[in-house]
């Protein structure tokens, strides 16, 4: 290190740094590499985790299927293997936890179910009634109809 002497009569020599032309910090091209790295990182992670959660809230609508189908076969049972008809609403829900529909993962609300038609929204389960005395549960997705679906006694 090169350092600049000043003596005085009075005492001995003081040595006083040269100051640096170099700063310490980051140039306006390494920040704009780490901000360009940092969004594609985000382009790449923020996709593949809202395609995570659609995922898991699908899952979530075939166990609501689930838990109806066994409140399906549990009327079946108590009725002499004849399953629910739009008409028996209230008591299907009575067999099911907490006597009510599951909660719908995409509205947070109770679950949509639809008597002899398919599911038009993110959640909603039907249950069809079959000609034979069976019965078809289908569940909807975020965008269309999950599958596969249940079909019992066809």
């Amino acid at each position: 290190m090169i350092s600049a002497t000043t003596s005085s009569s009075i005492g001995p020599a003081i040595e006083t740094p040269n100051k640096s032309n170099h700063s310490k910090g980051f140039t306006l091209i390494e920040l704009m590499i780490v901000v360009i790295i940092i969004g594609l990182l985000a382009a790449i992670a923020i996709p593949n985790f809202q395609r995570l959660i659609r995922r898991s809230k699908e899952g979530s609508v075939r166990s609501n299927i689930h838990v109806i189908q066994t409140g399906v076969e549990v009327f079946a049972v108590d009725h002499g293997a004849v399953y629910p008809q739009p008409a028996d609403d209230a008591e299907l829900q009575s067999l099911l936890p907490g006597a009510v529909y599951p909660t719908n993962p995409f509205t947070r609300n109770i679950t949509v179910v639809l008597w002899n038609a398919d599911p038009a929204n993110p959640g909603e389960i039907s249950i069809t009634n079959l000609p034979g005395g069976g019965y078809t549960l289908k569940g909807h997705g975020q965008y269309v109809i999950l599958t596969p679906w249940i079909t019992v006694g066809d």
